[in-house]
Protein backbone atom coordinates (compact mmCIF):
# COMPACT_ATOMS: atom_id res chain seq x y z
CA UNK A 1 0.00 0.00 0.00
CA UNK A 2 2.96 1.85 0.51
CA UNK A 3 4.14 2.50 -2.83
CA UNK A 4 0.23 3.11 -4.32
CA UNK A 5 0.18 6.53 -1.57
CA UNK A 6 3.28 7.41 -2.57
CA UNK A 7 2.47 7.54 -5.81
CA UNK A 8 -0.73 9.09 -5.54
CA UNK A 9 1.66 11.86 -4.18
CA UNK A 10 3.46 11.75 -7.15
CA UNK A 11 0.45 12.43 -9.18
CA UNK A 12 -0.83 15.15 -6.66
CA UNK A 13 2.77 17.11 -7.04
CA UNK A 14 2.18 16.49 -11.13
CA UNK A 15 -1.20 18.28 -10.74
CA UNK A 16 -0.24 20.64 -8.36
CA UNK A 17 2.85 21.58 -11.11
CA UNK A 18 0.47 21.88 -14.16
CA UNK A 19 2.56 18.94 -15.51
CA UNK A 20 -0.13 16.90 -17.53
CA UNK A 21 2.20 15.02 -19.55
CA UNK A 22 3.67 13.59 -16.07
CA UNK A 23 0.46 13.31 -14.68
CA UNK A 24 -0.83 11.34 -17.57
CA UNK A 25 1.96 9.09 -17.45
CA UNK A 26 1.44 8.89 -14.03
CA UNK A 27 -2.22 8.21 -13.78
CA UNK A 28 -1.58 5.32 -16.12
CA UNK A 29 1.70 3.64 -13.66
CA UNK A 30 -1.13 3.49 -11.43
CA UNK A 31 -2.80 0.70 -12.96
CA UNK A 32 0.20 -1.23 -13.58
CA UNK A 33 0.97 -0.70 -9.90
CA UNK A 34 -2.13 -2.41 -8.95
CA UNK A 35 -2.05 -5.55 -10.92
CA UNK A 36 1.43 -5.76 -9.60
CA UNK A 37 0.40 -6.08 -6.40
CA UNK A 38 -1.76 -9.41 -7.25
CA UNK A 39 1.94 -11.01 -8.21
CA UNK A 40 0.24 -12.21 -11.68
CA UNK A 41 2.41 -11.73 -14.50
CA UNK A 42 -0.42 -12.17 -16.69
CA UNK A 43 -2.34 -9.27 -15.18
CA UNK A 44 0.23 -7.15 -15.54
CA UNK A 45 0.67 -7.63 -18.99
CA UNK A 46 -2.94 -7.34 -20.05
CA UNK A 47 -2.37 -3.99 -17.78
CA UNK A 48 0.60 -2.85 -19.54
CA UNK A 49 -1.15 -3.08 -22.36
CA UNK A 50 -4.58 -1.56 -21.81
CA UNK A 51 -2.75 1.39 -19.61
CA UNK A 52 -0.47 2.12 -23.67
CA UNK A 53 -3.79 1.75 -25.53
CA UNK A 54 -5.54 4.15 -22.91
CA UNK A 55 -3.01 6.62 -22.76
CA UNK A 56 -3.43 6.80 -26.82
CA UNK A 57 -7.36 6.92 -26.72
CA UNK A 58 -7.22 9.72 -24.01
CA UNK A 59 -4.72 11.40 -25.76
CA UNK A 60 -6.59 11.74 -29.23
CA UNK A 61 -10.25 11.84 -27.98
CA UNK A 62 -10.55 13.56 -24.50
CA UNK A 63 -12.53 16.78 -24.41
CA UNK A 64 -10.71 19.79 -23.50
CA UNK A 65 -13.70 20.11 -20.61
CA UNK A 66 -13.41 17.21 -19.25
CA UNK A 67 -10.75 15.39 -16.19
CA UNK A 68 -10.82 11.86 -17.36
CA UNK A 69 -8.84 10.39 -13.79
CA UNK A 70 -10.59 12.84 -11.28
CA UNK A 71 -7.69 13.21 -8.25
CA UNK A 72 -10.03 11.65 -5.86
CA UNK A 73 -11.02 8.75 -7.27
CA UNK A 74 -7.32 6.34 -7.30
CA UNK A 75 -7.56 7.83 -3.27
CA UNK A 76 -10.65 6.54 -2.89
CA UNK A 77 -9.63 2.96 -4.31
CA UNK A 78 -6.36 2.58 -2.63
CA UNK A 79 -8.64 3.25 0.77
CA UNK A 80 -10.82 0.68 -0.62
CA UNK A 81 -8.24 -1.43 -1.27
CA UNK A 82 -6.65 -0.93 1.85
CA UNK A 83 -9.25 -2.07 3.79
CA UNK A 84 -10.16 -4.68 1.81
CA UNK A 85 -13.45 -3.49 1.27
CA UNK A 86 -14.31 -5.09 -2.53
CA UNK A 87 -18.27 -4.03 -2.12
CA UNK A 88 -17.10 -0.59 -2.50
CA UNK A 89 -13.77 -1.24 -5.03
CA UNK A 90 -16.32 -3.06 -7.10
CA UNK A 91 -18.28 -0.19 -7.72
CA UNK A 92 -15.71 2.69 -7.29
CA UNK A 93 -13.76 1.04 -9.91
CA UNK A 94 -17.04 1.20 -12.76
CA UNK A 95 -17.73 5.38 -11.49
CA UNK A 96 -13.87 5.33 -12.37
CA UNK A 97 -14.59 3.96 -15.55
CA UNK A 98 -17.59 6.22 -16.12
CA UNK A 99 -15.79 8.96 -15.68
CA UNK A 100 -12.70 8.49 -18.44
CA UNK A 101 -15.79 7.14 -20.71
CA UNK A 102 -17.51 10.17 -20.23
CA UNK A 103 -14.67 12.73 -20.61
CA UNK A 104 -14.14 11.57 -24.01
CA UNK A 105 -15.49 12.58 -27.33
CA UNK A 106 -15.43 10.99 -30.52
CA UNK A 107 -16.30 13.75 -33.00
CA UNK A 108 -14.80 13.07 -36.19
CA UNK A 109 -13.27 16.61 -36.33
CA UNK A 110 -9.58 16.95 -37.06
CA UNK A 111 -7.65 17.98 -34.62
CA UNK A 112 -4.48 20.16 -35.20
CA UNK A 113 -3.04 20.27 -32.03
CA UNK A 114 -2.00 16.36 -31.34
CA UNK A 115 1.58 15.27 -31.34
CA UNK A 116 1.34 11.54 -30.94
CA UNK A 117 5.14 11.75 -29.88
CA UNK A 118 4.05 13.49 -26.69
CA UNK A 119 1.85 10.08 -25.43
CA UNK A 120 4.78 7.87 -25.63
CA UNK A 121 7.45 10.43 -24.23
CA UNK A 122 8.50 10.29 -20.76
CA UNK A 123 8.37 13.44 -19.53
CA UNK A 124 11.49 14.57 -17.45
CA UNK A 125 10.63 14.90 -13.53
Amino acid sequence: MHRLKAHLALEESARRDGNGQLLSRLTGEFHVLLAEMHDNSLLMDIMRRLVTLSRLIIYVHESPLAHVCPEYEYGDLVAATEARDSERAGPLMIEHLDHVQGGLRFAPEAREDLDLGNVFTSPKV
